[in-house]
């Protein structure tokens, strides 16, 4: 870490707290320093990875810093963070514009600012693999302070397919959420009653007990407390108890679906593949917002529905195996972790290639309950890696095995295996190219 600061008692406390957390540091007394150090340190083959400058914004030079180390190729990956006692309103936005990837007033206490390193270390570079900008968000206290509340946020994930599991997990976590995994209804029924959540995220189709029944069952044990709290007071008027949210996520979109899932309880839904940045909104939303109980499906409503409302236009002859926005999302959350999306791709070639066996088995044998669950497994788990043409094939095949319809079955089963052949072999090149030095 290099450091800037004009006065020498600020800088050499920084300096100090830096070295207790076992950095590295330089100090710097002004801006011309502080770059010559920059400099130095990168035609070393050793650069800084953060600078701090303890400043006064107002004064350009510190921003004319920014930009020139911005403007060089060598110093352009340095994170920069900004530490001023004199924050006014739309200063954070021209630090931000400037380079800057943090924006701290002071006084900060000093797990504050450990913690804004951490978040700034974090972020991912101004450029993705493909050479468009990534919009990154600038780290101040107020999202240090909004970082705090979701620590103290429990969400509870109630999802049995161990693909979507990690990718949800890998979502909730990187968006600040603690988070517990349960892979059944009766699971998540035992861990409602034994612990305190703030959120149960419901997949709707899970072996022993789907998320139908979970939500009735965990529905009315609430409204068994609430009558048990009032009849210990004597009194009825309890109806502002509060209850836990209870967000649907499913592969399936249609009406009749979304339908249900109100009708058992549930406040909302997302349809797979789930985005984080509609995961993002629906949190905000019903954890940190105004989420008024049977509303329903405000974000849910919002979303492309992309697996089972696509037409045939939205899939041209030549479609890509990989849905290009889905996968890059899976590039991004594992841009800090090298081994997770490796994981993901494995995991979901070693299930998918035996549901595909199991899809051909239940044709084979007139099983058409066993393919319509088959089918919705492998379309719900083929959406989150991306491979959403698959998905929708396979949601025609669960179609088919809903309505026990067995006219043009062998024909998509022909498609499905045809498709999934594509995207093992999209995914192999993906694991390859992971897994060379340069990449």
């Amino acid at each position: 870490m290099c450091l800037v600061d004009e006065s020498f008692t600020r800088r050499h406390f920084l300096q100090y707290i830096a070295e207790t957390w076992k950095m590295r540091v330089e100090v710097a007394e002004n801006e011309e320093e502080s770059l010559a150090l920059l400099l130095s340190a990168a035609q070393r083959g050793d650069p800084f990875d953060v600078l701090i400058c303890d400043v006064n914004i107002s004064e350009p030079k510190h921003i004319e810093l920014a930009q020139q180390i911005k403007a060089d190729s060598t110093l352009a990956s340095i994170k920069l963070v900004l530490m001023t006692t004199l924050g006014r309103r739309g200063d954070a936005q021209i630090a931000k514009e400037a380079g800057f990837a943090g924006y701290l007033t002071k006084p900060i206490h000093e797990r504050q600012l450990y913690k804004a390193l951490c978040l700034v270390m974090g972020q991912p570079l101004d450029s993705n693999r493909d050479g468009d900008k990534v919009e990154s968000q600038i780290v101040t206290r107020h999202s240090l302070q909004e970082m705090g509340a979701r620590d103290r946020v429990k969400i509870l994930l109630a999802e049995d397919h161990v693909v979507n599991q990690k990718v949800a997990v890998r979502m909730l976590r990187k968006l600040g959420y603690g988070v517990d995994v349960v892979n059944n209804g009766h699971q998540a029924v035992e861990a409602f009653a034994h612990n305190t959540y703030d959120l149960v995220l419901m997949d709707c189709r899970m072996p022993e007990m789907d998320g139908f029944e979970a939500t009735l069952a965990i529905r009315a044990r609430e409204a068994e407390h609430r009558d048990d709290r009032a009849a210990s007071v004597e009194r009825k008027d309890t109806n502002d108890e509060q209850r836990i949210p209870i967000i649907a996520i499913t592969a399936n979109a249609m009406d009749r679906d979304r339908e249900k899932c109100f009708a058992v309880g549930m406040d909302d839904f997302l349809s797979k593949p789930v985005m984080i940045k509609e995961l993002e909104a629906m949190l905000e939303r019903w954890v940190h917002g105004e989420g008024q109980l049977g509303l329903g499906y405000s974000v849910g409503q919002q979303q492309g529905q992309q697996l089972v409302t696509h037409s045939e236009e939205s899939f041209p002859g030549e479609h890509p195996p990989l849905d290009p926005a889905v996968f890059g999302e899976l590039r991004d959350l594992g841009s800090d972790e090298p081994a997770f999306l490796p994981d993901i791709i494995e995991r979901y070639l070693q299930k998918a290639d035996g549901h595909v066996e199991e899809i051909q088995q239940a044709i084979s044998q007139q099983d058409m309950a066993t393919l319509e669950g088959v089918a919705h497994t492998l379309k719900g788990s083929s959406g989150n890696i991306g491979a959403l043409y698959l998905g929708r094939l396979c949601f025609e095949l669960e179609e088919k095995g809903r309505m026990a319809e067995h006219e043009g079955v062998d024909e998509l089963l022909s498609q499905v295996k045809e498709e999934f052949s594509r995207v093992q072999h999209a995914l192999k090149a993906e694991l390859t190219t992971l897994a060379s030095p340069s990449s």
